[in-house]
């Protein structure tokens, strides 16, 4: 006799007894002979404690049920069926004992033809149909048989195959080892006709053949749905929108459910839509689907658009109309303003792209210094000069769909408990935000710095409550736990981020940390710990890693953390830092090629103005010839119409540029940089209980005092977001509607 065998030593721990796991009843080919139509126990031999049995064919086949030990009826055996007869098939046997050690065996199987070719006299099968004589169908969907067996327990174990005894070839049949539809019958033309059905049952070596008939019956097939008008208007919190829908041919209009597909803040019913007082402004793409209440298998089904405009409840503070008009924002910034030129074309071959990827793309705005700046008196206006009472929902209305948080460890003064300025961005300001913008329908980035201040290239500075002198491992333990710390108290306030970072601009380190080893672990540490706090609250959350300094560093950087586990490429690109828009084009190319990751532009920006809104007005935003390839031979630099273009190509860019090998479009979006950072007083880069921080000389600081506050901090960035000095919006944000092929927001003109 020939043994399947194995011998397995487990290593490691106390464990170092060998199992032995051996399939017995083998000829001397190390075949298990059985018959077909009965259960045949599978012997085994092994000295492995509480063993559990599974097995595996080579070739998967329902001609051969194996098994194993968790089967209640018949553990560790086969049933082979009459289409298994005078075939072979190599099976592998696994052994798992109680201490988890695992062993296995490979052995062969061969099928006889059953010895019982009759009914034992003291059993009988029936095949009694549980439906009329006559089983009336039609060809739209597959319709069971039912049968009933005697004695009952022959039904485990059984096998039902069936035939056409009369009739042509319109009708299909399923028998009970079919993988999608066993036991079923389906009509393959709209034609009425009359069958005979031979049913064979078999079940431990028994076989009986019952017969019943089948009539098709015709059936109207839907053909088309159509919704009129077009585009259909709602205005939040009011009245519904109406449309009609029509169903051809008409004999079914009143015969059809129609179902509509999901959008946030929208609701249907009938031909009705209902848009919630929050639901996000813009244009939805909604699909109106009909299914024939006779005829489930095919629903028709058509596009229309829904535009969500804001009703007459608004967020507006009617007695405030201080904004700007664009005769005013003409004269203090450019004309520019005044005669339509910041109107932008759509995206490139926007055509092209599907609605889901136009929908879905991410048109995201910073703003980590809202707080701050509201905190200090900041309002925003909207186009028709009206204060607004959440700036969100504004960038909402223009078709900004994210948001970006940064969140630092503890940006106060040790002692005083000051606030370091640039946001103050601590975990209260990150759940405040979060929670404004999910109300308006916006996702949510949130920037882990891992340090109390600003963390970027020139310095990454390890928070001082964490040990200075401690190695990689007991820091990347300390980020792991206040990264789900983090996650888990911005969860309970229902605000968890939809994306989040591990880390701001780490091209030269995290956490104080530079070598690549320490890093790793660090980085490591953190994406576990989003994807942990995604299980465990069941939210899907998106991991990034962050790059700068141009597209050859950025390609440096990830060609560092290939073996890492992250879902976004984010890079940073200043068109006046970080090179032209040949280059960007290009980088982007190579970046979705080489990496096959989603790629996000996570900060850039242009100035609207040269002057940077600081106290002697100077002109702060630097122009070169490299910004200017993002704006046209023909646009001035620095002005209205200038940023528009730059919203527009940056995006048009990433949809068309960032192609992988495979022809995907991998380009997700982009985040413009802080765009509602007013020049407001006390609200700087940073303020003077700031100076300590500069001093600490923390692991990762950069060891200057470049950047540290004057006595009287005004931000100078406040040429670069979307609003004049005084908060009035800039008619260059309709560029975000724009380059998705959308109508620009009217603005104010006397």
């Amino acid at each position: 006799m020939c043994l399947a065998s194995c011998l397995l030593t487990a290593c490691g721990g106390k464990l170092s007894r060998t199992i032995k796991f051996t399939i017995n009843d083998l000829d001397e080919q190390g075949v298990l002979v059985v018959d077909s139509l009965k259960y045949t126990a599978i012997k085994y031999a092994t000295n492995a404690r509480n063993p559990v049995i599974n097995f595996v064919l080579a070739s998967e086949t329902t001609a051969l049920p194996l098994y194993g030990s968790a089967d209640a009826k018949n553990p560790v055996s086969v049933y082979p069926t009459s289409r298994a007869e005078g075939q072979t098939f190599m099976a592998t046997a696994y052994l798992t004992d109680s201490d988890l050690r695992k062993a296995q065996a490979v052995f062969k199987i061969y099928v006889n033809k059953s010895e019982s070719e009759n009914f034992p006299n003291n059993q009988t099968i029936l095949t009694n149909l549980q439906t009329p004589d006559v089983m009336r169908i039609n060809y739209t969907r597959h319709y069971p048989v039912n049968h009933i067996f005697s004695p009952g327990d022959l039904h485990d174990g059984a096998t039902i195959t069936y035939n056409v005894l009369t009739g042509d070839s319109g009708l299909e049949v399923f028998d009970s080892d079919h993988p999608d539809h066993p036991n079923t019958i389906r009509a393959k033309y709209n034609n009425a006709g009359s069958y005979t059905i031979a049913a064979q049952a078999s079940a431990r070596g028994i076989s009986q053949i019952t017969t019943f008939n089948v009539k098709v019956e015709t059936v109207t097939v839907m053909e088309s749905i159509t919704i009129s008008p077009g585009i259909v208007n709602v205005y939040t919190g009011t009245a519904p929108g109406s449309f009609n829908y029509t169903i051809l041919p008409a004999s079914l209009q009143n015969n059809a459910t129609v179902t509509f597909s999901d959008s946030p803040g929208l609701s249907f019913n009938g031909n009705q839509v209902i848009a919630e007082k929050n639901a996000n402004k813009g244009d939805r793409t909604i699909t109106a689907t009909a299914v024939f209440n006779e005829d489930p298998m095919h629903p028709v089904s058509c596009q229309f658009t829904v535009r969500v405009i804001s009703g007459d409840s608004t967020t507006k503070n009617a007695s405030n109309r201080s904004g700007q008009t664009l005769a005013q924002l003409a004269s203090q910034f450019d004309n520019s303003a005044l005669n339509d030129s910041y109107y932008v074309q759509p995206a490139d071959n926007l055509n092209s792209f599907s609605q889901e990827y136009i929908d879905n793309y991410i048109l995201g705005v910073d703003v980590s210094t809202l707080i701050e700046v509201e905190n200090a008196g900041g309002k925003f206006y909207d186009a028709d000069g009206y204060e607004v009472e959440d700036v969100l929902e504004l960038l909402s209305s223009y078709g900004v769909n994210w948001i970006r948080v940064r969140i630092w460890h503890d940006p106060y003064h040790s002692v005083t408990r000051e606030p370091y300025g640039g946001g103050t961005n601590d975990l209260a300001k990150a759940i405040a935000l979060s929670q404004r913008a999910k109300k308006w329908g916006m996702k949510v980035l949130l920037d882990f710095h891992y340090s109390d201040f600003w963390a970027h290239p020139g310095q990454q500075s390890r928070p001082r409550a964490w040990p200075r002198e401690a190695n990689a491992d007991a820091i990347a333990s300390l980020l792991k736990k206040y990264t789900k710390d983090t996650l888990s108290a911005m969860a309970k306030a229902k605000a968890l981020p939809d994306m989040v970072q591990i880390g701001n601009e780490t091209n030269t380190g995290i956490a104080g940390f530079s070598s690549q080893t320490d890093t790793h672990k660090l980085y490591a540490a953190g994406l576990s710990a989003v994807r942990e706090t995604s299980k465990r609250y069941k939210y899907p959350i998106k991991t990034m890693l962050h790059a700068t300094n141009g597209i050859s560093s950025v390609i440096s950087f990830f060609n560092g953390v290939k073996d890492l586990d992250y879902d976004v490429l984010g890079m940073s690109y200043y068109p006046m830092w970080h090179g032209s828009r040949s280059s960007f084009q290009s980088g982007l190319g190579q970046l979705a090629r080489t990496f096959n990751k989603e790629i996000c532009v996570v900060e850039y920006s242009s100035a609207y103005t040269p002057w940077g809104g600081t106290p002697n007005g100077e002109d702060n935003s630097e122009s070169n010839a490299n910004s200017r390839t993002f704006i046209g031979a023909n646009v001035t630099d620095r002005t209205i119409r200038a940023q528009a273009q730059v919203i527009r190509n940056i995006n048009s860019d990433i949809m068309n540029f960032a192609v992988n090998n495979s022809g995907e479009r991998v380009g997700i979006g982009s985040f413009w940089w802080e765009g509602a950072w007013l020049p407001l007083n006390g609200i700087a880069w940073a303020m003077p209980p700031a100076n300590e921080w500069y001093r600490m000389d923390l692991p990762g600081s950069s060891g200057q005092d470049l950047n540290m506050p004057g006595n009287s901090p005004k931000v100078s960035w406040a040429n670069q977001g979307f609003f004049s000095f005084t908060g009035t919006v800039m008619p260059s944000i309709n560029a975000f509607l724009q380059l998705k092929g959308k109508e620009p927001r009217p603005y104010t003109k006397d």
